[in-house]
């Protein structure tokens, strides 16, 4: 759980000198107990029936232990503790009265002090903490013994108030490393995107809910386990040369990584690994990665996404600098703030970007920030978000640098504090080079469909005055055979104009219907060569789109086809039926049949005979096509007619 106010940046820097002044306060209201021994001791040994142990809080001197003298007179002995302060060593007045500056302490102290002694016990660096303070009313002298046992009990006195002071800064500290941990990983668990940290033997040490969701983990499974535990030897080897690469070179990897989901289609993710530098035992690698979405992964074919991450600031000793190198370093802006929509934290990319320092914008609301009809977008998605405590991915803008706008893609999401306080926390990405990317792209794939329909319409165009003109030859021709060539080669130039018109009317300039095409095809054909007979056409086409270099040699083929119904099946005959046929076979093949009841085109020399094909030029030509794209061809001779076939695969 994140806390409230206390995880604002210059809180989590506290200059260390204050803490321990704080821990120290603390410390003086617990260690009292612990003085009146040694306090007791010293009275003994000296003999001495008052004593004292005062110790340095702020600016005054405070008594904390004491023997003899009565509490609503202990104001009255801070003359004397200060003198013994002030030397800086062992003080000791055999007799106040034969010395006047002890004689004018003694008069301003009262309760005829005649001796006191006294020794300051100071820190390692020097820093005076407190000190042993020793009276009597009567004039006195201490021996060698005496004096050294002083001095011992002085250093005693420094050890244990400094062993106390660390207990308990270690014991603050290590709530404070333990509360930044748990800001850390609620954070990280909170983000869409998936994140681990690594030691520098690729065990890994953390990775966040993200992460275990995707594969279907708890959050401490995979804890201490390295690449090679977890994944093939090809996978884990790679993993292992980036993650020795990264600490090497000390730089970060910036990477595409396509993988498949569940269902086997492809994924694509941005990788960010880097390095967090530290003692030579103590480097680590942390990483992050993010789907990319639909609108990014388009643009990605044109340009790589932009560089925007930076390295991590500092080694992860504590959790607060694992929080702020992750944070920093990331390529995102990332921000907090209250129920109320003032700014309580960003990160460095957002300094950075809208070039201000990392305090300016704090305690700020999106109005005293941004204008008003951006202000109000963004809070009402905030508002959202509070209200029905569910993360939201939206887009967002802002006024950029020129005249134009920036685009965000923003995840939004609560966070709950320690006291039951609900923040509102974010991510955003610059999505502004990708829209941008996208609208040329459309519009260069615009302008190309519409380059390419004016090309296939001027082919067929072209194709047609071709016609047009083999027709004008033909009237020309008094050669019979010759004007039946030029016959021929109009309806094969006809039927390949067809396929370009086709596509002139098509959505999809990568395919034809070939259902549609086979049943304008057979028309044509059969207004031209069915004059004067009653030929009847049935059509049996189902819907199938094949590609331009297959519609051309398959038109072809079912011209040729037709054609051959058409002028001999019905020798002699005034009527009959050619039945046109396009299906689509499961094994993604196309089946296209021309079959007539005419008179056959297979010949016998006797009943017993087996039928024969007589080939021409139209057959060969055919089976040439038909072996172009792979395909199969037969005729089969009916009672009566002819069945011609072709089964063709759609790839």
């Amino acid at each position: 759980m994140l806390p409230g106010r206390d995880v604002r940046p210059d809180e989590l820097h506290a200059d260390e000198s204050a803490r321990l002044k704080a821990v120290r306060s603390l410390l003086l209201f617990e260690i009292s107990r612990e003085f009146e021994e040694v306090l007791a001791l010293a009275g003994e040994i000296c003999e001495a029936p008052m004593g004292a142990i005062a110790l340095v809080e702020e600016d005054c001197v405070i008594c904390r232990s004491k023997i003899g003298i009565e509490t609503s007179d202990l104001a009255g002995y801070q003359p004397i503790w200060m003198y013994v302060l002030e030397q800086g060593d062992l003080l000791v007045v055999n007799d106040t009265e034969l010395d006047p500056h002890s004689r004018e302490l003694a008069r301003r102290v009262g309760n005829g002090v005649r001796f006191y002694a006294g020794i300051p016990f100071k820190a390692p660096n020097g820093e005076i903490l407190g000190a042993l303070c020793l009276m009597d009313t009567r004039p006195r002298e201490l021996g060698a013994v005496q004096i050294r046992s002083l001095r011992a009990l002085g250093r005693q006195l420094a050890l244990q108030l400094r062993q106390l002071m660390d207990e308990a800064a270690l014991d603050q500290a290590t709530g404070e490393i333990q509360r930044r941990d748990r800001i850390f990983r609620c954070f990280l668990d909170a983000l869409p995107i998936e994140a681990h940290l690594k030691d520098h033997q690729g065990r890994i040490l953390f990775y966040n809910k993200k992460l275990a969701e995707r594969f279907g983990i708890s959050q401490t499974e995979w804890l201490g386990r390295s690449s090679v535990d977890l994944w093939p030897d090809t996978v884990a080897r790679t993993i292992a040369q980036e993650d020795e690469q990264i600490l090497r070179s000390g730089s970060m990897l910036d990477q595409c990584v396509e993988t498949v989901d569940a269902s086997g289609g492809p994924m694509y993710w941005r990788a960010i690994k880097v390095p967090l530098e530290g003692a030579a035992d103590d480097r680590m690698v942390a990483g992050i990665s993010v789907e990319i979405p639909d609108k990014v992964r388009t643009a990605r074919h044109l340009d790589e996404l932009r560089n925007e991450a930076s390295a991590f600031a500092s080694a992860a000793e504590t959790s607060r600098r694992r929080f702020d190198a992750f944070m920093d370093s990331s390529p995102f802006l990332a921000f907090i703030k209250d129920a109320e929509g003032r700014m309580q934290y960003y990160n460095r990319t957002f300094a950075e970007l809208f070039d201000i320092s990392r305090s300016e914008w704090i305690g700020k609301t999106d109005h005293e920030l941004w204008p008003r009809k951006a202000a109000d977008s963004f809070r009402e998605v905030d508002l959202r978000v509070l209200a029905t405590g569910t993360p939201v991915e939206v887009e967002e803008t802002t006024p950029g640098l020129g005249e134009g706008l920036e685009y965000w893609r923003t995840h939004k999401f609560p966070l709950a504090g320690s006291n039951g306080e609900i923040y509102l926390a974010g991510v955003a990405m610059n999505i502004t080079l990708h829209r941008e990317q996208e609208y040329h792209l459309a519009r260069s794939l615009n302008e190309k469909e519409v380059l390419l329909r004016e090309i296939h319409h001027r082919v067929k165009n072209n194709l047609a005055a071709i016609s047009s003109l083999l027709y004008l030859q033909s009237l020309d021709a008094n050669d019979p055979a010759a004007r039946q060539a030029l016959e021929q080669s109009r309806s094969r130039v006809r039927s390949m104009a067809l396929v370009h018109e086709s596509l002139y009317r098509s959505g999809d300039l990568n395919a034809v219907e070939f259902g549609t095409y086979t049943r304008e095809l057979a028309e044509n054909v059969h207004i031209n060569h069915s004059a004067g007979a009653h030929i009847q056409l049935i059509t049996h086409v189902e819907p199938v789109e094949i590609s331009i270099d297959r519609a051309v040699p398959v038109g072809l083929i079912m011209n040729e086809l037709l054609t051959n119904a058409f002028k001999h099946a019905f020798k002699g005959r005034t009527h009959g039926r050619v039945t046109v046929s396009v299906t689509v076979k499961p094994e993604n093949f196309m089946r296209v049949s021309v079959v007539d009841d005419g008179v056959g085109a297979f010949h016998t020399l006797s009943p017993e005979d087996t039928p024969y094909l007589t080939e021409n030029t139209g057959l060969n030509l055919v089976r040439s096509l038909v072996k172009q794209v792979n395909g199969e061809f037969q005729m089969s001779p009916l009672h009566p007619g002819t069945c011609a076939e072709i089964v063709v695969p759609l790839r």
